[in-house]
């Protein structure tokens, strides 16, 4: 919440892909900073907690778009090492 708040501040709003929250309350005061899914298309892209896949990644950044990465910590070391596993010809499965 504070990173998108911080974010949005700087760049007058944010798109995502989706809520940051389940929350009615908080997703109208994010609206209110103009953090949403609807929005103008030049406005820095949020990744949400769960974070997105690499080939959405790049087509959200090619044309130099802004990305404000809030991709949970423990998301982003899962990733990594589902990568890593899947690089040294690990099969890999994720439950939960």
């Amino acid at each position: 919440m504070r990173l998108a708040g911080g974010a949005a501040e700087r760049y007058g709003g944010l798109v995502a892909d989706g809520p940051l929250v389940h929350n009615r309350q908080v997703v109208e005061y994010l609206s209110s900073l103009n953090i949403g899914p609807d929005g103008d298309e030049t406005l820095p892209f949020l990744i949400r907690a769960h974070g997105i896949p690499p080939d959405e990644l790049e087509r959200r950044r090619s044309g130099g778009r802004v990305i404000v990465d809030a991709t949970c910590p423990h998301i982003s070391r899962n990733q990594t090492l589902v990568r890593e596993a899947a690089a040294g010809g690990a099969r890999v499965v994720l439950a939960g």
